[in-house]
């Protein structure tokens, strides 16, 4: 077997910088877990994420409408005591 194919056999390689010492460390492909990610996790993912953002609108509706009637009664205050004086 010449080099040419040997090197075809090799598992794949990557280089990465090592900033403390100025370095190159080869990473082989064994170096990596495993990354495969299912439609089904990643919509499961898309899912609670879009929950958790409805709740939290759905808080923040709360707050806005609790502000709407404050500050309704507040200016309604205001009103009263203008006619009052």
């Amino acid at each position: 077997m010449n080099t040419r194919q040997q090197s075809k056999l090799k598992k794949p390689t990557s280089v990465k910088m090592n900033k403390a010492n100025n370095s190159y460390i080869h990473l082989q492909a064994d170096d990596f877990e495993d990354k495969t990610v299912t439609q089904e996790e990643i919509l499961s993912d898309v899912r609670n994420k879009l929950a958790s953002e409805q709740s939290k609108n759905n808080e923040l509706s709360e707050i806005i409408v609790k502000l709407k009637e404050k500050t309704g009664k507040l200016s309604n205050e205001l009103l009263n005591k203008e006619k009052n004086h």
